[in-house]
C-alpha cells in the first residue's frame, strides 16, 4: 500500500519516533515499512504514490446480479487473546504448549493489531549523573543529539536526547592454530651419541635451546629427544608423515612464527616448511546502545 499526506505548509521538525502506523512507529516495522519526508518545494516526480487515483462510477456487480460490491459477512468474535504467553518469531506466532489458544473464531484474513514490547534498561549511576538508558532495541529508535521523545509511565514526560552512545558488537572467540616447522625430508641419521647436534628454535623475543647428545635410533626416538631437551617449553615435537614437526603445543596461540638456528638438515631436510599460525582471542560481549535524556535540555533524567 502506498499513501501521500500532506502535513502542512511550510516547514516542520518530524522525528523517526513521530512517524506511526495508528500507534506504532514505523521505525519498529524495520524493512516491512519505509517513508520519505518532502520538504517545500521538493519533486515528486519519482514519487509512485503521487498518483492520483479516481472513484469509478461502476462498481461492478453482486452474485446475485444487482449492482454493488458483495460485502463479507460480519461475525462477533473474541477481540482480547487470553492466552498466558506468546512466542513471536518474523511474521509468525506461537503458543507455547499449555500457555492457551488464540480465541475461537479467529481465522484467516482477519485484522489482527499486536503490540510487542521492546524492554529497555534504565540504570541510575552512583555519582548522580544521567539516568542511562539502553537495550538492544534502542538503535530502532534512530536517536540523535536533540530528538524529542515522549516516555508514559513512570517518569512520563517529554525528553530531549542529551547523549547518545551506539552498540559495540561483540566478537566471537578464535580458537587459533599453532604456529610449526616441518622437516621437508625424513631424518638422516641419529647417532647423535657420535656426533651431537644442537639448533635453536626461536618464538619472537623467547629461545630455546635443544642438543642432541645420545642415539636415538628411529624418528620416534628423536621426537622424544627433543622433547626432553624442550620440557617446560611451550614447544613440543612429533612426527608428520615420517618427518620430525615442532609446534606450539597448546592454546593459546601466539600467531608469531618460529625460526630455527643452527645446522638442522639432517633432522628436517634442506628446505623445512614454517607456517605461522592463528593468535587466539577470547570472545568479548557486545555493549547495547544507549543514551540519557533531559528536559528540554535542561535537568537529565
Amino acid at each position: 500500500m502506498e499513501m501521500l499526506l500532506c502535513v502542512g505548509v511550510g516547514e516542520f521538525e518530524i522525528n523517526p519516533t513521530d512517524v506511526k502506523i495508528g500507534d506504532t512507529p514505523i521505525a519498529s516495522l524495520g524493512s516491512t515499512a519505509r517513508y520519505r519526508i518532502y520538504g517545500p518545494g521538493e519533486s515528486l516526480a519519482d514519487e509512485p504514490a503521487r498518483l492520483w487515483w479516481h472513484n469509478s462510477t461502476e462498481v461492478g456487480s453482486t452474485s446475485t446480479g444487482g449492482a454493488g460490491l458483495t460485502l463479507t459477512t460480519t461475525t462477533t468474535v473474541s477481540q482480547q487473546f487470553t492466552g498466558e504467553s506468546v512466542l513471536v518469531a518474523d511474521h509468525v506466532l506461537t503458543v507455547p504448549e499449555g500457555a492457551g489458544w488464540f480465541p475461537l473464531g479467529w481465522d484467516s484474513g482477519m485484522i489482527a493489531r499486536i503490540e510487542v514490547p521492546y524492554p529497555y534498561t534504565y540504570t541510575g549511576p552512583v555519582d548522580g549523573r544521567a539516568t542511562v538508558v539502553s537495550g538492544p532495541h534502542l538503535p530502532m529508535l534512530k536517536p540523535f543529539v536533540g530528538m524529542r521523545i515522549e516516555i508514559s509511565g513512570a517518569n512520563a514526560g517529554e525528553y530531549v536526547v542529551a547523549s547518545y552512545t551506539p552498540e559495540v558488537p561483540g566478537t566471537p572467540e578464535v580458537p587459533g592454530s599453532a604456529s610449526m616447522v616441518t622437516g621437508s625430508a625424513a631424518p638422516t641419521r641419529f647417532d647423535f651419541n657420535v656426533t651431537p647436534l644442537s639448533f635453536t628454535v626461536s618464538r619472537g623475543a623467547s629461545d630455546f635451546p635443544v642438543a642432541l647428545t645420545t642415539a636415538t635410533t628411529d624418528l620416534a626416538g628423536l621426537v622424544s629427544a627433543v622433547n626432553a631437551a624442550l620440557a617446560g617449553t611451550p614447544l613440543v615435537a612429533s612426527a608428520s608423515s615420517g618427518c620430525l614437526r615442532i609446534a606450539e603445543q597448546a592454546a593459546p596461540f601466539t600467531g608469531t612464527g618460529l625460526t630455527i638456528t643452527g645446522v638442522v638438515v639432517d633432522i628436517l631436510g634442506a628446505s623445512p616448511v614454517f607456517a605461522t599460525g592463528v593468535k587466539s582471542e577470547a570472545a568479548t560481549d557486545g555493549q547495547d546502545a544507549s543514551m540519557t535524556m533531559a528536559y528540554d535540555g535542561a535537568l537529565q533524567l
